[in-house]
């Protein structure tokens, strides 16, 4: 099985980084549609069985009708493909959230719960996500979490790995904290995890980085995740970058 994974394209960013000129920023928001589209169709020439979004697909004090509805149109065009989306502490679920507003097409998903939840991709293969229900102060989804059933277990989140955290991630607070460890202590095989903007690829959790720039300084190989879960042999994670 196929999954694309991305995380943190934050549509509708302000980019005040490029001093106010609102030309420059409206490309710049621009350029993070093309990305979506970009996303979109690496999962369709690859043939995925899913998109999965880890949180902060948009921003939710800044957003406009016109994201909402360019966001129904793109996963609507790759319909029956499933489409599953953790609200990260940006694109919070709560009353007014956009993600309750918008009429999805059918094969979009939304995890609504502050804790993991199953959805089942095919026998023996569970995904378990969670959204952040608040701006701020979500605590750890896996705390005092245990899969309770067989097979391989994915995690879908918004989430801050303590040692990243602590190693310097500029700008970012500790949403929903966990460690390491506690992925393999709850039974999951490998969480993918949205929040730190630099792509890190541990042998337990995968964040993607933001697949498209959003200040300045930022460099190095960006995009989308290919997760490839092997029947026979457990699961195995492998990259690939965005042209």
């Amino acid at each position: 099985m196929k999954l694309v994974f991305f995380a943190d394209l934050h549509l509708d960013a302000p980019f005040a980084w490029l001093g106010g000129s609102q030309l420059a920023a409206r490309r710049r928001r621009q350029s993070l549609r093309e990305t979506l589209g970009t996303i979109i169709r690496l999962a369709d020439v690859i043939h995925a069985d899913a998109l999965l979004c880890g949180g902060d697909l948009f921003e939710q004090a800044r957003y406009t009708p016109d994201t909402i509805a360019f966001l129904e149109r793109a996963f609507e065009e790759i319909e029956p493909m499933p489409v599953y989306l953790a609200p990260g502490n940006h694109d919070w679920y709560g009353p007014e959230s956009p993600y309750r507003q918008a009429h999805w097409s059918s094969n979009v998903h939304i995890f609504t719960e502050d804790r993991l939840q199953p959805v089942p991709l095919q026998d023996g293969l569970t995904l378990w996500g969670a959204a952040h229900r608040a701006p701020a102060r979500t605590l750890g989804f896996l705390d005092d979490f245990k899969v309770d059933r067989g097979g391989v277990h994915l995690a879908l989140f918004h989430g801050s790995e303590r040692s990243g955290f602590l190693a310097g991630e500029a700008g970012h607070q500790p949403h929903a904290p966990f460690d390491a460890a506690q992925i393999e202590r709850s039974g999951l095989h490998h969480a993918l995890v949205g929040h730190y903007h630099r792509p890190r690829d541990a042998e337990r959790y995968t964040y993607p980085g933001n697949p498209d720039f959003l200040t300045f300084g930022e460099d190095g190989e960006r995009g989308a995740v290919v997760v490839t879960v092997l029947p026979a042999a457990g699961w195995s994670v492998s990259g690939t970058g965005l042209a």
